[in-house]
């Protein structure tokens, strides 16, 4: 298990604009997405695929389409939270972790 803080941030963006070679855009926006979500929530637990358990709920989930749609219509306090709770109602267990699908 592994944390990714504040300054793990800058450097998974410097590497997404370089292997990204900008099919994705500028990482700018998400960069602060992340920065702002770590100061609110703190780091982000990463989990090797052996410490999940093998019954595990894991949920796949992506941000789709152009990053810098973001700077006009930017993600909202709750979205995240609430599909974390429909989808474990849907299933009738706690989501275990999220999969991001794209890097």
């Amino acid at each position: 298990m592994r944390k990714i803080g504040l300054s793990e941030i800058e450097d998974i963006a410097l590497g997404a604009s370089l292997l990204g070679a900008g099919g994705g855009g500028d990482p700018y926006v998400g960069k602060l997405v992340a920065i702002g979500a770590v100061r609110e929530c703190g780091p982000v637990t990463l989990l090797e695929p052996d410490e999940v358990p093998d019954d595990a709920l894991v949920m796949p989930i992506a941000m789709m389409g152009a990053p810098t749609i973001l700077g006009e219509k930017t993600i909202g306090e709750h979205e995240y939270q609430n599909l974390y709770e429909m989808v474990s109602k849907f299933f009738g267990r706690q989501v275990y972790a999220f999969m991001p699908m794209e890097a």
